[in-house]
């Protein structure tokens, strides 16, 4: 577990923040009314374009936010808390998914596919989009993102860029490299990388795709993913 951090409002409301890098268990405080969640799943490895592994070799997408605001009274004195690593990098192959980070059984913010190769438009995160009661919407926010790469031949693989998930991973098509994306409150992506033997760059955390490389230099890892909890 990361920061934690207990402060007294002017109202006497007792509230309190932990960030979860690592899996636990979260405990609630008796007093508490409210309790917000946000979760981010571990951001996929980029792909590594090689001999046996030839053409492009796109960057691992981003991984998924997913966050809900509870009744305090609704949730059991302690919960589970699993924190999704980051997918690994390929090596000669394409990259690796990142792991889910949920809490309890209330939320499950997926990892992102890893980095593979196409000359077209890849690395979609899994989405859960599915999963969330129509009459919960509200309570709901939601926003993902993917790692892109251009039609075969382009220098335009830039990662996809996000605001609140992790940034997708830039990707290269052997000559040309593109940069990761950008997230406001999620990981960037790892830039791509077209120098023969150097490895993509990696996710930033929490959940930012790993970047492409080119010639068997391996594909950068994603960024790990993180749960975030407030209760007031």
């Amino acid at each position: 577990m990361g920061a934690l951090s207990d402060f007294v409002s002017g109202g006497g409301i007792i509230s309190k923040y932990e960030e979860f890098t690592t899996s636990g268990t979260w405990t609630k405080d008796p007093a508490a009314t409210w309790v917000y969640v946000e979760c981010i799943g571990g951001g996929g490895g980029g792909a590594d374009r090689s001999a046996s592994f030839p053409g492009d070799a796109n960057g691992g997408a981003g991984g998924e936010f997913l966050s809900r605001i509870f009744t305090a009274s609704d949730l059991s004195a302690s919960e589970t808390v699993t924190v999704g690593s980051g997918g690994l990098g390929g090596n000669d192959s394409g990259g690796s998914s990142g792991g889910n980070s949920a809490f309890g059984s209330y939320l499950t913010a997926l990892g992102a596919n890893g980095g593979g190769q196409s000359a077209s438009i890849t690395s979609m995160p899994r989405s859960s989009s599915g999963d969330i009661p129509s009459a919960d919407a509200a309570l709901f926010i939601k926003h993902i993102t993917f790692s892109q790469s251009s039609n075969g031949g382009s220098r335009t693989l830039r990662g996809g860029n996000c605001i609140y998930g992790g940034a997708g991973g830039g990707g290269t098509d052997g000559g040309g490299r593109g940069l990761g994306g950008s997230s406001e409150f999620g990981g960037n992506g790892g830039d791509g990388n077209a120098d023969s033997g150097i490895s993509g760059g990696s996710g930033q955390f929490p959940g930012g795709g790993g970047g492409g490389s080119n010639n068997g230099g391996g594909g950068g890892d994603g960024g790990d993913g993180v749960i975030r909890i407030w209760q007031w």
